[in-house]
């Protein structure tokens, strides 16, 4: 009952940090710690994205719970030179990013992201089928996603 009070607290109010979320558990009866409720994100899979307002606000993973038709986050990648340009939905290019970046794709120096676009810096040797080779490895439909 908790993890389910706690997804749906999350879908219908923005949550901005984990003590505003406890104090909402409490509310509803709920005797919750901080450990606690990490365990609970990270059972449930929620994530931090941009809100759009310059804030950030926790919400469930994209891809959890969904069918692989609603799940794709992915709107685009484009590849020019050293440089690919992952256009996504609004509201997740960070959660994306930071899979990139966790997934130390070899060939990758870095990314930057907003709120619905990544840029992603490639090193001088990576070719444009490597690169989507291995961004399909974290990203399996971005091979079909390529412009």
């Amino acid at each position: 009952m908790r993890l389910q009070a706690v997804e749906n607290i999350v879908r219908e109010v923005p949550i901005d940090g984990q003590e505003q979320l406890l104090k909402l558990l409490r509310e509803r009866g709920f005797s919750v710690t901080q450990a606690t409720l990490s365990r609970d994100f990270n059972e449930l899979q929620i994530v931090k994205v941009p809100d759009g307002d310059g804030g950030y606000r926790y919400m469930p993973h994209p891809q959890r719970g969904q069918s692989e038709a609603q799940s794709s986050v992915l709107v685009s990648v484009e590849v020019s030179g050293q440089m690919a340009v992952i256009r996504t939905r609004p509201g997740y290019a960070s959660a994306l990013a930071a899979e990139v970046d966790d997934a130390r794709l070899k060939g990758v120096m870095g990314t930057v992201a907003g709120d619905d676009t990544v840029l992603v810096i490639l090193r001088d040797d990576m070719r444009k089928e490597v690169f989507m080779a291995a961004l399909a490895t974290v990203v399996p439909e971005a091979s079909q996603k390529l412009i």
